[in-house]
């Protein structure tokens, strides 16, 4: 997955990048496994402590090849769509 996303405010006249990043699947798998996190029988990510499925900043369910990565200095799951990629950045902008 490649993401390059740029909002710009031309109000203020400023520009907020999001950072580019790749994710293939063994570092997917990896990143996964640091956030204590494993893939059920329906390969839903969940957390390996409680078995719970592990919810992304919108709040849904998400599969494995859903995963989008990890919100900078958190633990908040992003989903790999172009919504929450959108919303992310209006997130940011705020």
């Amino acid at each position: 997955m490649l993401y390059n996303l740029s909002m710009s405010n031309f109000s203020e006249q400023k520009t907020k990048v999001i950072q580019t990043f790749i994710l293939d699947d063994l570092v997917t798998q990896n990143l996964v496994e640091i956030l204590g996190l494993s893939c059920d029988d329906e390969n839903y990510l969940v957390y390996k402590e409680t078995g719970e499925k592990a919810l992304s900043l919108n709040g849904r369910e998400m599969k494995m090849e859903d995963f989008g990565g990890v919100i900078k200095g958190s633990t908040l799951l992003m989903r790999s769509d172009i919504d929450s990629i959108l919303s992310l950045a209006d997130r940011l902008e705020d």
